[in-house]
């Protein structure tokens, strides 16, 4: 997902805030749920301003890149919110006090910023920023479309469990959806091979 002009996205309308608009806010957090259930990656590339609800919306992708002008910030303290997914999200993302720091201040931080404390992956240049872009995502499009998806699903279904159950269930990925598949046979034969492998993502 990308976006053009001056902001990314500076989130939803500050009256959706105000009692009585839980219906606008719920369709609101319906679109992050779409996202991690998505089987695909999902890359967001910033261009301006994600604040907001457009910073809980780069954060809630699988991966995040910047230009050099953007600027990340979760404001809503300032208004007497609470930036709800931001709570959830960003503890996992970054260590208790970074996440503090961002949700108490309401300040926004650059892009370099952001990829120092581990908020996004990387920072493009801005002057042809899409083309930057399509540059970056090369080194994850040259892997199988079958094991791409099947990364993500193996990284949800172990989230937040203990070790031996995480295991269990990611063995079960490795075993019954990848060891079976076209590409997951064919990515060890290329190996042995020594040749490149020819994914047909599935």
């Amino acid at each position: 997902m990308d976006a053009e002009g001056k902001s990314f996205s500076s989130g939803v309308d500050i009256g959706d805030h105000k009692p009585g608009k839980s219906d606008e806010m719920n369709v609101f957090y319906q679109i992050f749920k779409t996202m991690f259930e998505i089987e695909k990656p999902i890359i967001c590339a910033v261009d301006g301003y994600a604040l907001g609800g457009g910073c809980e919306l780069a954060i809630c992708s699988d991966i995040v890149v910047a230009s050099d002008r953007a600027k990340f910030g979760q404001p809503e303290i300032r208004v007497g919110a609470i930036a709800t997914l931001a709570v959830y999200m960003l503890p996992r993302l970054l260590s208790w006090p970074k996440a503090m720091e961002l949700l108490l201040s309401g300040e926004h931080i650059s892009s370099e910023r952001a990829e120092k404390i581990g908020l996004i992956n990387a920072v493009l240049p801005s002057v042809d920023f899409a083309e930057e872009v399509d540059s970056y995502i090369q080194k994850y499009l040259k892997n199988s479309p079958l094991l791409l998806r099947k990364v993500k699903k193996a990284l949800m279904v172990s989230k937040n469990k203990e070790f031996e159950e995480a295991i269990v269930d990611v063995r079960k990925i490795v075993n019954e959806e990848i060891l079976t598949s076209h590409d997951g046979i064919e990515g060890l034969n290329a190996f042995l091979e020594k040749r490149k492998p020819v994914w047909l993502g599935k």
